[in-house]
């Protein structure tokens, strides 16, 4: 699909568009995260350690989500000039990921949910890494005391930055050069 043609379609249909290109499925998020609710009401460390890897996944699929949102909003701030962005590996590692977020336009809340994203992964460095280790100087059930209520306040954050970006788009909209190629 050529350059124009991709940004007109995303333009008509930005967060179908967006969203497809993020994933086909959203099954295996609503799963996970049911999942974790799940570990959670069990009440046991194995539980919440569990549920602590989950939200880690799922906090590397948001970060994902907000930078798609990002690159296509610079798409549009730029256009006609022409920019193309590095796809993720597979294996992309959570610091990665983190670290291209950090770089990317400013929305509303980006310091917290950056801020949020680190706490995240370094709870689970601390455990996937120094469980066996460091077993013994682990205050697990402190640590881990409320991680279902701090992971549904990093998504309800997540929803602000994604809606706070979504408006911007919206804005950008209604450049000139975007509102020349629509009715081209």
């Amino acid at each position: 699909m050529k350059y124009k043609e991709r940004i007109k379609e995303f333009v008509r249909n930005t967060e179908g568009n967006l969203n497809a290109q993020w994933t086909d499925d959203m099954t295996p998020y609503s799963e996970l995260s049911a999942m974790t609710e799940d570990f959670i009401h069990r009440k046991s460390i194995e539980g919440r350690i569990a549920s602590l890897f989950i939200y880690h996944q799922l906090c590397i699929e948001m970060m994902k989500q907000l930078i798609n949102y990002c690159n296509f909003h610079e798409l549009i701030c730029l256009y006609p000039t022409q920019k193309t962005h590095k796809s993720f590996k597979s294996d992309a590692s959570y610091s990665e990921i983190l670290n291209e977020l950090k770089f990317k336009i400013q929305f509303k809340h980006k310091g917290k949910f950056i801020q949020k994203m680190k706490f995240v992964n370094d709870m689970r460095n601390k455990f996937g890494h120094e469980l066996f280790s460091q077993w013994w100087n682990h205050e697990m059930e402190k640590d881990l005391e409320g991680i279902d209520k701090k992971h549904l306040e990093i998504f309800e954050l997540f929803k602000l930055c994604l809606r706070d970006i979504y408006l911007s788009i919206e804005k950008m909209k209604g450049k000139p050069a975007i509102v020349q190629l629509m009715n081209e």
